[in-house]
């Protein structure tokens, strides 16, 4: 998936240079070269799918009980409550990473999701002339 990373990264530059680049892909895509890759370029984040597992559901159970409750104290159809923490897995990623968490409280019951990203958690600085990274 590099490669064709590489390829496209390039092609985008040769037109605009300076341009922010965000690689959106589900969990099949959240693997530690690409994520490896992105972190190494200038200007390219990443926002990737994060497949469920215990302890992603533990790090994300106090949002959850906020969720369940805020749903029923409100009678909402459904609640999110978002979250975020440093994850890393114990052997396919090279290091720790930013995780954003949805706790989604539902009628049909609970909706937890997760992407891993480098995006900055205060946004971008605003930009100083056209195409500014």
């Amino acid at each position: 998936m590099v490669p064709a990373l590489e390829k496209i990264v390039a092609a985008i530059r040769q037109r605009m240079p300076r341009v922010r680049i965000i690689v959106r892909g589900d969990s099949g895509f959240g693997r530690d070269e690409i994520m490896t890759w992105c972190e190494g370029q200038r200007g390219v984040f990443y926002c990737l799918g994060l497949s469920k597992n215990a302890a992603l559901i533990a790090r994300l159970g106090p949002a959850l009980g906020e969720a369940r409750a805020r749903r029923c104290l409100c009678g909402a159809p459904s609640v999110r409550v978002f979250t975020e923490f440093e994850y890393r897995t114990r052997e396919s990623w090279s290091r720790p990473r930013r995780v954003i968490g949805k706790a989604e409280v539902m009628a049909e019951g609970e909706n937890p999701r997760f992407i891993v990203t480098n995006l900055p958690a205060a946004g971008f600085k605003s930009r100083e002339g056209p195409g500014a990274l």
